[in-house]
């Protein structure tokens, strides 16, 4: 048995009553905190510890040994961070094999066959081999055949444009031999972090193509795909504006109030509640005027307003991501429960597919010019 838990202690619950608010007030509602209150079926016993409260010290005591019983049996020593493992590809029986075929018929393709590039590749091939990354440069590689097929124009950009075996791929059209660019930023023998490879993807502003992207990856990779989620946070300005507004807060208090707020928090780490209504005689008299609001702002202030889809990364992971980490169901995909940098540490790899309209702009005004995309087109 357990009891209705939203905060730890109950003088968070004010802060609990208005984050609620103001997720409603900017869905559908203009209603102010107060008349939000009235309505609302959360209690200050919604904390939790409040078992005790509500129904006497020592009353169930039966199950709460059960459950420090179970929790005690409980032992799991995590690996941290997790070695990333790629989803497995048992189509490609020789990856190493395979690859270097592919590396082969993009130097025909391009005519780069020359002893130097002969070298360049083979460093290339040797380094992608021993650092473990032959699947996720396949991953990538039937991306972009993908990509082709349907017609997308799709470009790696960043450090990775300084790989050949990328630029055999299809991966980008900038010889990076020719223009002398730096393949150790991109990979080299002393990096130990994950080689990154971010996707521009010509698109419109409906991100048709991305999510046609992602469909594809979750269908070619079943089970292995999710989308990444992203957490914003409240900020000073916007967290005081959006209080104010749900707080009733006359315009001419505003400014006064702001002013107070922005200072103290330039000067200032961290946000004490005593030392805002103490030091700014503006504050303490908004405190006075609108009761609980500064409490509230001290609550809330750098903690999540919204959950949101990351505008380009997908997370790629070795067997069913759902048995890797929590996953939630938002907008008909799947999106995992952690946000960017938690992706890596418990062992997936990152993949960055974003949408771009000016690629598509500029891919359009190339056609329209009877142009064609090549290498020539960079010194023209």
């Amino acid at each position: 048995m357990t009891s209705d838990s939203h905060y730890v202690e109950k003088r968070e619950y004010r802060a609990f009553v208005d984050s609620h608010h103001l997720r409603k007030h900017s869905d559908h509602t203009k209603d102010l905190i107060a008349d939000y209150s009235r309505r609302h079926f959360h209690t200050e016993q919604s904390m939790l510890g409040a078992w005790n409260e509500q129904m006497g010290v020592g009353h169930g005591q039966e199950y709460l040994d059960e459950t420090q019983a179970l929790a005690d049996r409980c032992d799991a020593l995590l690996q941290q961070p997790i070695a990333i493992e790629m989803p497995d590809l048992p189509w490609i029986k020789d990856p190493l094999k395979e690859l270097t075929r592919m590396v082969a018929v993009g130097m025909q393709r391009t005519g780069k066959s020359s002893e130097e590039y002969k070298q360049r590749a083979r460093y290339e091939l040797r380094l992608i081999r021993d650092k473990g990354y032959l699947s996720y440069f396949h991953i990538v590689a039937d991306f972009f055949l993908w990509c082709k097929d349907q017609g997308i124009d799709a470009q790696a950009r960043g450090s990775s444009v300084a790989s050949f075996v990328l630029y055999c791929l299809g991966g980008h059209d900038i010889d990076p031999l020719k223009y002398n660019l730096p393949f150790d930023r991109f990979l080299s023998d002393a990096r130990t972090d994950w080689p990154d490879i971010d996707i521009d993807m010509a698109d419109n502003t409906d991100r048709v193509n991305r999510a046609k992207a992602v469909a594809y990856m979750s269908e070619k990779y079943a089970g292995n795909v999710s989308q990444i989620t992203t957490f914003g946070r409240w900020q000073t300005r916007n967290l005081i504006t959006a209080l104010c507004k749900v707080y009733g807060v006359s315009p001419l208090d505003i400014p006064a109030l702001k002013y107070g707020i922005l200072l103290y928090s330039q000067e200032y780490e961290t946000m004490s509640y005593q030392d805002l209504v103490t030091r700014s005689p503006d504050i303490a008299s908004a405190e006075v005027r609108y009761p609980g609001l500064i409490k509230s702002f001290c609550a809330l202030v750098g903690g999540i307003s919204f959950i949101g889809t990351h505008a380009a990364g997908i997370a790629l992971s070795k067997g069913d991501i759902r048995k890797r980490i929590a996953i939630r169901k938002a907008h008909g995909t799947f999106q995992t429960s952690v946000a960017k940098e938690q992706v890596a540490y418990l062992g997936m790899t990152k993949l960055d597919l974003l949408s771009v309209r000016n690629l598509l702009i500029i891919q359009q005004a190339l056609q329209h010019a009877g142009v064609s995309w090549s290498e020539d087109f960079y010194e023209d």
